[in-house]
């Protein structure tokens, strides 16, 4: 009969030699199941990506499906509550809208009969022709101006001259209005100063042109 002391040394060299075989073979299951779990999962992968290639350009929601469908098969858990994921919003877009317009007031370029009715003009004939003064009037009277005086003035000049006191010149609109009148007879040279001391606001000299 085997003494206590063999039957203590049995049982110490069956865990030695038995526990770590069995270690050994849950181990290599473990690896084995987990391999396989893993081939599973490509292989699914790779057929869902591979009929995708072949339909065309798969889309968020197919592959979300299938990742879906292949999780549950492993037992993975998902959330469904989650389900498509949402499609990209849009940017929003602001609507043009044209700027408004103000209404502008339009420049006027020539100045009113009431002015034009408050300035005296004197029109003097320094050519050798009659009539020329009186001519002239009709027309400039014609536009709204004011004649106050027609006569005569020598030496001859050899061209029109438009005088104007400061403050008649400084009236740009006015004076182009005259000379614009003026100019349906004859060629006025530049526009002149005339003394402030003199009885009318504007004088035109006719001359020879």
């Amino acid at each position: 009969m085997a003494t206590p002391l063999v039957k203590q040394l049995r049982a110490v060299t069956l865990r030695k030699a038995v526990y770590p075989t069995i270690t050994v073979v849950l181990v290599a299951a473990t690896t084995v199941c987990f391999i396989s779990s893993a081939r599973f999962l490509g292989t699914s992968v790779n057929r869902s990506l591979a009929v995708n290639t072949e339909e065309g350009t798969a889309s968020p929601e197919s592959t979300f499906t299938d990742f879906l469908t292949v999780a549950n098969k492993l037992g993975i858990a998902t959330s469904t509550e989650a389900g498509t994921p949402p499609a990209p919003e849009a940017p929003a877009t602001t609507p043009l809208t044209a700027p408004a317009t103000e209404p502008t007031a339009t420049a006027t370029t020539t100045t009113s009969t009431s002015d034009r009715a408050s300035v005296t003009i004197a029109l003097l004939n320094s050519t050798k022709t009659i009539g020329l003064a009186a001519d002239l009037k009709t027309i400039l009277e014609a536009a709204g101006f004011r004649v106050t005086k027609t006569g005569n003035q020598s030496p001859t000049e050899a061209v029109t001259l438009v005088e104007a006191k400061v403050n008649i010149a400084a009236n740009a609109t006015f004076i182009a209005d005259l000379r614009t009148a003026v100019s349906q007879k004859y060629a006025p040279a530049d526009t002149q100063t005339l003394a402030e001391d003199s009885p009318y606001d504007v004088v035109v000299v006719i001359g020879e042109k």
